[in-house]
């Protein structure tokens, strides 16, 4: 995180998407997402269940915004993703990724 005065801002500059092997008879192959701040912390997040069209969603759009973002509290960091359409699964995992670098350095 990049000090400005008082106010601290988050900047994810490292974002792995990682789709693991459905498990036989499962209806989708569990997904992780690790973020990356400009220090170097990282957060992980999930989708226990990625769908072929949550996936695409993930690497194309939810991904690249969130690059595009910085913000001073975590609960801003859903901004990146507001004028997407909605998908709870894959906002959650990029959400909760995006706690823990925030958590680690207070």
């Amino acid at each position: 995180m990049a000090h400005t005065g008082s106010a601290t801002t988050t900047r994810i500059v490292e974002l792995e998407l990682v789709r693991l092997r459905a498990p036989s008879g499962g209806r989708g192959a569990p997904v992780l997402v690790r973020v990356s701040d400009e220090e170097g912390v990282s957060g992980w997040g999930e989708i226990p269940e990625a769908d072929p069209r949550q996936w695409e969603s993930l690497e194309s759009q939810f991904a690249p915004a969130l690059f595009d973002h910085a913000w001073s509290r975590p609960t801003e960091a859903a901004d990146a993703w507001a004028d997407l359409p909605w998908d709870p699964a894959v906002a959650g995992a990029l959400d909760t990724a995006c706690w823990d670098p925030v958590s680690y350095t207070h």
